[in-house]
């Protein structure tokens, strides 16, 4: 044996599986916080959902997955988006923003919405060529709203079904999950 293999100190090997407190601490606050999303979307109050058309472009995508917070009394606020029943009942759920809620006064001419007598999109934005006589009117009632999309152009929206019930709005998106590139709050 040489004096330099007999001077430096005996290391003690590493253990791979060795755990240490803080990673069993990290681990438990993981699967802490992935137990309660399973106890919520168990219990009903989050589930998740595709988006499935380009209604609400550029804000979100095509295939775009949510978890949304479902809500038996929603009250939404102006510029809220919102998941909602599709109006005829036989399609898949809808993702549209409120652009006005009880109270509001809201006239449709042209499939251009004025609300409280203000344009809701730009002037520019057109919705297609209809005929200068095509106008309705609503004053919205307790518990009615006006969603719209923000792809104007490509979206199925109260200009075309009118406004909702607060009863058919499913629920309010909370997260963006997937694709991970667009992860984030919505």
């Amino acid at each position: 044996m040489t004096a330099e293999a007999v001077s430096q100190p005996r290391q003690e090997p590493r253990h791979p599986n060795k755990v240490t407190g803080r990673r069993l601490l990290i681990t438990s606050l993981i699967l802490l916080a992935l137990m309660v999303l399973w106890g919520l979307f168990i219990g009903g109050s989050l589930r998740a959902d595709e988006v499935i058309s380009g209604s609400m472009i550029p804000t979100l995508q095509i295939g775009d997955r949510l978890i949304v917070r479902e809500c038996t009394d929603c009250t939404p606020d102006r510029g809220q988006i919102v998941v909602i029943e599709a109006p005829d009942g036989n399609g898949p759920n809808m993702v549209k923003r409120v652009a006005a809620v009880p109270g509001d006064m809201v006239v449709v001419v042209n499939h251009m919405a004025y609300i409280n007598r203000k344009p809701s999109r730009s002037e520019l934005e057109s919705r297609g060529a209809w005929p200068p006589s095509y106008v309705k009117g609503y004053m919205l009632g307790e518990d009615e709203y006006f969603v719209l999309g923000d792809n104007g152009d490509n979206s199925w929206d109260s200009i075309y079904f009118g406004p909702i019930k607060g009863e058919t709005i499913v629920g309010k998106p909370l997260l963006r999950y997937a694709p991970l590139t667009r992860f984030g709050s919505v």
